[in-house]
């Protein structure tokens, strides 16, 4: 017997279950994050990118590929950064939103396949008081050094 829902995680929200999306905070040098502009139904927002698992995977195993899908980086999700539930116009239920800190493997985006609602992936400063109203999760990070593994990882294993 298949355990398979014959339903997609959007219909399946209208019948009282939670939309689930993974992203990633990733941070490099220079106190820099980064965003995900995305539009639907004419409305905009900035997000970590990310996205929703795919039957049969894991919350990192998504993670992985939305990113990958949606900046051509390559990441390494380490621990959970945030967990956050809201609701938006998109879906009719709440969404929960699992958040991980993030390595950054590759450095050098290639190969992504932007969506039809993504207008633009860019590194923004944390302390930006524009995207810090937008994205209150991102004041969290202004006074953390977490989210810096690759840049510590790099700088230690050279020397």
């Amino acid at each position: 017997m298949s355990m398979k829902p014959d339903r997609q995680p959007e219909e399946m929200a209208e019948g009282g279950l939670y939309h689930i999306r993974a992203c990633a905070a990733i941070r490099r040098p220079g106190d820099e994050i980064l965003i995900v502009r995305e539009s639907y139904h004419g409305r905009e927002r900035s997000v970590f990118p990310g996205g929703a698992p795919e039957y049969g995977e894991t919350l990192k195993e998504a993670v992985v590929r939305e990113v990958r899908e949606e900046t051509g980086y390559e990441i390494l999700p380490t621990e959970v950064a945030y967990v956050k539930e809201y609701r938006i116009q998109r879906w009719a239920e709440a969404t929960l939103e699992i958040c991980f800190y993030a390595e950054l493997v590759s450095a050098t985006p290639g190969g992504a396949r932007h969506g039809e609602y993504i207008r633009s992936i860019d590194w923004r400063r944390i302390a930006d008081p524009e995207l810090q109203r937008e994205m209150p999760q991102v004041a969290v990070f202004a006074s953390s050094r977490k989210g810096q593994y690759y840049e510590q990882a790099r700088s230690s294993a050279g020397g």
